[in-house]
């Protein structure tokens, strides 16, 4: 993996952040300025942010705030669309252990559903059996934030049919980008591929991820590869934290303020495990 992230750092990241400028080592304390990424084709399964740039070990990560976009105009539209007001926030919590559909136990669910604890607002959680497909789609129309804990599959060949498990059926790429939610602000999906693309198209990224984009939601937070089952939950807890935080400055910083503290926790420092985990939005 380190050879793959020093190529990307070679001929992709690197020339990208020396065009702009960003190339250098940051002045302690100085703040990090923003990046979007709009990879397309194989690049969209990589992880740019986690680029190898130098051999000293730094990444992109340590030049950068960085985001994804399914597209350009995916980002303008979320740039156009105001926040929803703190005293609106409501937060639906989904948690499946899909052990019975012959995937692996998720043991880490409840820790999950503990994550979101610095959230204000109304809350609702659907467990287990609760979580069918129709509860989650009706509940995901009338909460602004949510969280879903559950098994993801990617389909390279038929990305529009890529999934999030539930109880007693699957919630698809499909189903989800026919949905229209306007007062949608933020979406975490605790869930294996769920940022991975498909194959179809060579310049849209198709995914879960983006399908949550495309039906309402300004900000989303999806995986590449699949994420342990015990980092999940400190992730989690760290990107609420933060984005409760006073200082706070949005879900593209409260990941990456959380990816530094996984960094800096000894069992956490490969990129193989905090890479994966990737913002998408404005």
């Amino acid at each position: 993996m380190k050879d793959t992230l020093r190529w990307l750092g070679v001929h992709i990241a690197g020339p990208a952040l020396d065009r702009l400028g960003l190339g250098r080592n940051p002045h302690p304390g100085e703040p990090l300025p923003r990046l979007w990424w709009g990879p397309t084709e194989v690049l969209s399964l990589l992880p740019l942010h986690a680029a190898l740039l130098d051999q000293d070990g730094a990444y992109v990560q340590d030049r950068a705030v960085s985001s994804y976009i399914p597209t350009l105009g995916s980002l303008l539209h979320a740039r156009s669309r105001p926040a929803p007001s703190p005293d609106r926030a409501s937060l639906l919590t989904v948690a499946v252990d899909a052990a019975g559909q012959a995937y692996p136990r998720l043991p880490a669910l409840d820790d999950e559903l503990t994550a979101a604890s610095h959230m204000p607002g109304r809350r609702q959680r659907l467990l287990d059996t609760e979580a069918t497909p129709d509860a989650v789609l009706a509940a995901l129309r009338t909460h602004t934030h949510a969280h879903l804990a559950c098994h993801g599959v990617r389909d390279p060949g038929d990305p529009s049919h890529s999934r999030l498990l539930l109880s007693g059926g699957e919630l698809t790429l499909r189903e989800l980008a026919t949905e229209r939610l306007p007062n949608a602000e933020f979406a975490y999906l605790s869930a294996c591929h769920s940022a991975a693309a498909g194959e179809e198209l060579a310049d849209e990224v198709i995914s879960v991820a983006s399908a949550f984009q495309l039906c309402g939601y300004r900000h989303v937070v999806g995986s590449l590869w699949t994420v342990q089952d015990a980092m999940g939950p400190v992730l989690a807890r760290a990107v609420y934290r933060n984005l409760a935080a006073p200082d706070g400055r949005g879900p593209a910083y409260a990941l990456h303020r959380a990816v530094a503290e996984l960094r800096a926790h000894g069992d956490y420092d490969d990129p193989l495990f905090w890479a994966s985990v990737i913002h998408s939005g404005p």
